[in-house]
């Protein structure tokens, strides 16, 4: 093979990776960001140890959001330009890896092309705090490659592959999907049991038990056995049908209910909905056939769908269908794609029927890269507003006194959180509530536009005593 086709490929796969997300280097923090930046300042000033953060098991992400936030502090540019960094990084070794185990450029070409423009990415990729599931699949693809090489002779690789795989694990705690990810790929790609290096496997499991019983959370967000984290009925709804998710999504969701009202006549969205739920069970049914029928390739991506969702099949049905958990099982669906992609070219005779088939997997690139552009845009414009709502309120109480109480008013629920931003920007605890009534000495009131989100349109001071 001549050595510049990889390049190109890795180097075509890394600018489609870049390009469709790069406008979201203009976007501002919102939501959950402000919960981590505020944790991250606990833990730039020392109040608070990156081993004892307040929920979960994340100390390499903690890390990461700890340097940013000591080196740069409010600019959200550099925390989206790591964010988008690792996701190309993540799209060329998903590339290396499927290239590694089919020994076809093709096959990894077509998998790292379609992993850097899947739209169901959007939410991982373009908000940094779902960055953790983007930055331990890093980890997780450098220990599949490593045990992938040690299986093929190189004895060295196999240290890497663990150290990658606790890497992964520690720094999201769901990155523990690395362990049934390395024992998928062993059993479908590898013939032979090493079983004194299978117990390796066992590592990242304990470690990540023992730091948690060491350094239990502070506050759990999702505790175990509340509405949002339990075991129960809907545990093997979710890992049924959440992984198919990536090509039609459940349109039971909330969210995607409140789309449908704007776009459809009501009688639509019941249809679209039912519609999705035939297509998630065909879909289900077909990853259940391929495990069966399917060869070792194919069995090994699907088993990835469902091996990378294991730690989320615990979670209620709304919250286990955030878009962000799909992030690491999509590598299968990557995988399917480069499989696919070499039958085609085996067995695909025609001319005219191979490039029907490029057509159709153009067209559905083209799309993902054109949905992924537009929510950008969305984003930039929910930031705009966001700057806006907060650069009123500080420019009316540029220095609010101790006991002061900031009341907003008209803004709509996904702004909610501009009151977590202006925590943050006056450096220090305030009494700040949003869409609240409050009666006191020193409340300031701000009244923004409805119907243009963040434009204020009064304010009204502390009323002389």
């Amino acid at each position: 093979m001549k050595t510049w086709r990889p390049i190109v490929a890795t180097a075509v796969v890394a600018a489609a990776a870049w390009l469709a997300y790069a406008p979201i280097l203009g976007a501002y923090f919102r939501h959950d960001d402000f919960w981590w930046l505020s944790v991250a300042a606990q833990w730039a000033d020392g109040s608070l140890s990156l081993t004892r953060a307040p929920a979960g098991v994340a100390p390499l992400y903690s890390l990461l959001y700890s340097f940013l936030y000591h080196t740069w502090g409010l600019n959200p540019q550099p925390y989206f330009a790591v964010l988008l960094l690792c996701h190309v990084l993540d799209s060329c070794l998903v590339l290396a890896l499927v290239w590694l185990l089919t020994r076809r450029l093709l096959a990894g070409f077509t998998a790292g092309l379609l992993f850097a423009l899947l739209s169901c990415h959007h939410e991982a990729v373009t908000w940094p705090a779902g960055g953790p599931h983007v930055f331990a699949l890093l980890s997780i693809l450098l220990a599949l490659i490593m045990w992938t090489l040690y299986r093929q002779g190189r004895a060295w690789c196999l240290p890497l592959a663990v150290a990658c795989a606790l890497a992964a694990a520690f720094t999201k705690d769901s990155g523990i999907a690395v362990v049934p990810l390395l024992l998928a790929l062993d059993v479908c790609a590898f013939r032979g049991r090493r079983r004194w290096a299978l117990a390796t496997l066992a590592l990242p499991l304990v470690a990540l038990v023992a730091w948690r019983a060491v350094f239990p959370p502070i506050a759990e967000p999702q505790r175990p056995g509340s509405t949002s984290f339990h075991l129960g009925p809907h545990s093997v709804l979710n890992m049924i049908t959440n992984p198919p998710q990536m090509l039609v999504p459940d349109l039971r969701f909330e969210n995607y209910q409140q789309f449908l009202a704007r776009l459809l006549p009501a009688g639509a969205v019941h249809a679209a909905i039912v519609g999705s739920q035939v297509g998630l069970w065909l879909l289900s049914a077909l990853a259940l056939w391929a495990v069966l029928r399917g060869t070792r390739p194919v069995k090994l991506g699907v088993l990835w769908c469902y091996a990378g969702y294991l730690p989320f099949i615990p979670f209620s049905y709304d919250y286990a269908r955030a878009p962000r958990y799909l992030y690491i099982p999509s590598v299968g669906l990557a995988l399917l794609a480069g499989v696919a992609a070499v039958a085609v070219s085996a067995r695909v005779r025609s001319r005219l029927g191979r490039a029907a088939i490029m057509a159709l997997f153009v067209a559905y690139l083209a799309g993902s890269f054109g949905f992924a552009r537009l929510v950008c845009a969305n984003r930039l414009e929910e930031s705009r507003q966001r700057l806006a709502a907060m650069a009123a309120v500080q420019a009316h109480v540029p220095h609010p006194p101790p006991r002061a109480e900031i009341v907003l008013e008209g803004l709509p629920e996904y702004l909610h959180d501009v009151g977590q931003g202006l925590a943050l920007r006056y450096g220090r605890p305030l009494h700040i509530r949003v869409g609240a009534v409050a009666a006191g000495p020193q409340v300031y009131r701000f009244s923004f536009d409805p119907a243009v989100p963040g434009q204020l349109v009064e304010f009204r001071p502390p009323v002389s005593p």
